[in-house]
């Protein structure tokens, strides 16, 4: 009991952050200041099992590796995100043969990247057969891994569903706490969303709670902004959750999300994503780092 107390200490709070081609060019250490990991965002599947890795090929990677060394910071990759691979990871995943191929694909691009792993964010399964193979596709990855310091990752919404005997092949679930409703990321549809996460069979120490750089109207025309945006837009303050039409997570409410995670003991945050934040006093990152154990 004693030595798994002190293991449990000896784990760094996650904080993951998502860095998205499209900001690739942009990127800052500044933006990377504390975090854990990188997740660059993305690649996708083909439907002959291999991988579409032309996005990965902007990003700043010497940058990134310096991270490894400044801040001990991995690097891993996202597979699909949104629209991407959505035709292709059905057709992959319920196959035994291409589930092979993509496991193999995964791994050339870890080695060609030299990356510590993979998110998997198939967005997403449409009914219980292309679950059942979502957890058979992470099972052949994750034990491609085997002999390997890498690790897979599960992005999901609160409500989606993955088999409960596939959780042991993810290192970390990690839930997308926003894109609800009228105010997207409220602390009430977050404790729910971790219930349902709980529920699905992932373990706390598994789990990572997902927060918002970005704001979406709640009345209105419906519209997002990142989170710099509206802060240069409005006058804020830290316990500020609006701004005119748009509902976003400030530096208070991140802050008791944070504490949440430590209360919850799960296994840290993940940021959507890191190019959106703001500078100064009004930094959500910061406001991690400082909420963070």
């Amino acid at each position: 009991m004693v030595a798994a107390a002190l293991l449990a200490l000896s784990v760094p709070f996650r904080v993951a952050g998502y860095l998205p081609d499209w900001r690739a060019a942009d990127f800052q250490e500044s933006w990377a200041k504390g975090l854990t990991e990188v997740i660059v965002f993305s690649a996708s599947p083909k439907s002959d099992g291999s991988l579409d890795t032309s996005k990965l090929d902007h990003f700043p990677w010497a940058k990134l590796r310096a991270l490894r060394t400044k801040q001990g910071t991995r690097i891993t990759f996202a597979l699909g995100g949104w629209d991407r691979g959505t035709a292709n990871f059905p057709v992959v995943a319920h196959d035994p043969a291409l589930r092979n191929t993509f496991a193999k694909a995964v791994n050339a691009a870890c080695d060609k990247y030299k990356l510590d792993g993979v998110d998997f964010d198939w967005e997403h399964p449409k009914n219980p057969t292309e679950e059942a193979d979502y957890g058979k596709l992470v099972q052949a990855v994750k034990e491609s891994f085997k002999g390997k310091d890498r690790t897979t990752s599960l992005t999901i919404a609160g409500w989606q569903k993955f088999p409960k005997d596939k959780l042991q092949y993810c290192d970390f679930v990690q839930l997308m706490g926003y894109d609800h409703e009228g105010k997207h990321s409220t602390m009430e549809d977050t404790v729910k969303d971790l219930d349902l996460v709980a529920a699905l069979g992932a373990k706390p120490a598994q789990t990572v709670l997902g927060v918002p750089f970005y704001g979406r109207t709640y009345k209105g025309q419906k519209s997002e902004a990142t989170y710099a945006d509206i802060a240069s837009r409005f006058t804020l303050k830290p316990e500020d959750d609006t701004a005119g039409d748009f509902y976003f997570n400030g530096p208070k409410t991140i802050a008791a999300k944070v504490a949440l995670a430590r209360k919850r003991k799960l296994a840290g945050v993940m940021i959507w994503e890191i190019g959106q934040d703001a500078t100064g006093p009004l930094s959500l990152l910061a406001a991690i780092n400082r909420a963070k154990p």
